[in-house]
């Protein structure tokens, strides 16, 4: 008898100091303490229900949520502030579009997405909207604005849990300047997590980059795209008189660059230029979008916006759409055209079906596994 309960504990303390052994880290696993890091691709569930639901009262509208870091700290900005609106039923969580406003690099601000996006609730989307650095008079904000951008996908993603949404469908969406970042976010969501393009756009100062910057779609109105065919794009249209001269200092695209670029006036400018061109990251992983242009938009030329959509479609057929319409100038995503986007959004985020947009050796907090 003595033997047998010698023989027990032989065996539960070897369960015990097996079951206590600490799993070997692997350099995915370095980011933050407090997380527990698992491979996207070995999640059970791609809809990334939390295994502890949320008890708190649900928050459905907030305003000026930090994105960035606090004031005082390395990389912190004024305009890193974000507002966020779940719909006004349900529990979640919900698939999220995150809007970038116009204002020409140089203006604008939270506060009017476009009318295609005001019955994102009813549809089932959380609306994120967003400020970001803009350029004024000799200071630049490439590519500080879509560090800016990328930093709000992260926070967003970061904090899923408690705003209830669903970090594997992630959409942004924007018109004018808006339409340009929501382009570039679009094509960088295609490169692999430690592809040196991606990285140049990361910011460690502005936090969370133990998740993923990327999205899984977009929706684009009146962008612009390759800065250097501006002034070609605007000769292809000789019935519309473009209000802006392309490429000098005091241009939208001068300014946001940080100096003149038709030529170049620096090898610095000459570096920005060519990163700021959404063409250069685009292949077969990025994201579908949607682009909308007026043929009379008689600020931006509706080149800009077909390039993107001929690129992507070059290399996978039929991942981008785009929409051209004949009136309405430099417009937005009006209010008949929300069927055309959600519809889009709702077939390239399909719930469950999206896992694969992610790169496989992306990496989520603990929080998230069931």
């Amino acid at each position: 008898m003595v033997s047998k309960y010698l023989l027990s504990a032989v065996i539960v303390t070897a369960l015990i100091t097996v079951s206590c052994t600490p799993n070997p880290v692997t350099p995915q696993e370095t980011a933050e303490d407090n997380f527990q890091f698992v491979p996207f691709d070995n999640m059970s569930s791609p809809a990334m229900a939390p295994a502890n639901e949320p008890t708190t009262p649900i928050v459905r509208s907030r305003r000026d949520v930090r994105y960035g870091p606090a004031q005082g700290q390395p990389g912190y900005h004024a305009r890193q502030v974000l507002d966020l609106t779940l719909p006004s039923t349900g529990d979640g969580p919900w698939p999220l579009i995150m809007y970038i406003h116009g204002g020409a690099f140089t203006g604008g601000s939270k506060g009017s997405p476009d009318a295609a996006f005001s019955g994102h609730g009813n549809r089932g989307y959380a609306l994120a909207d967003i400020n970001y650095r803009l350029a004024s008079s000799g200071t630049k904000a490439f590519p500080e604005a879509v560090q800016d951008a990328l930093a709000a996908i992260r926070h967003l993603r970061a904090n899923a849990l408690e705003y209830r949404l669903d970090p594997t469908r992630f959409a942004v969406a924007g018109f004018s300047a808006g339409g340009y970042f929501s382009a570039i976010v679009c094509a960088l969501s295609g490169l692999d997590d430690n592809d040196p393009d991606l990285l140049y756009f990361i910011d460690s100062n502005l936090g969370n980059t133990h998740v993923s910057s990327k999205v899984q779609a977009a929706a684009s109105a009146a962008a612009l795209s390759d800065f250097t065919k501006l002034r070609e794009h605007q000769l292809l249209n000789p019935g519309v008189n473009y209000m802006i001269t392309p490429g000098t200092a005091s241009s939208p695209e001068g300014q946001f660059l940080g100096g003149a670029f038709m030529p170049p006036t620096s090898d610095a400018v000459r570096e920005r230029l060519e990163r700021s061109n959404p063409l250069r990251y685009i292949n077969a992983n990025t994201p579908p979008i949607i682009m909308k242009h007026a043929t009379n938009d008689n600020l931006l030329p509706p080149q800009q916006s077909k390039i993107v959509v001929d690129s992507i479609n070059a290399i996978t057929s039929g991942k981008a759409v785009y929409h051209e319409v004949t009136t309405g100038g430099h417009v937005g995503w009006v209010a008949n055209e929300a069927n055309m986007v959600f519809n889009f959004l709702n077939t390239a985020m399909p719930a469950g079906g999206h896992t694969s947009v992610l790169q496989p050796n992306r990496v989520i907090p603990k929080m998230y596994i069931e």
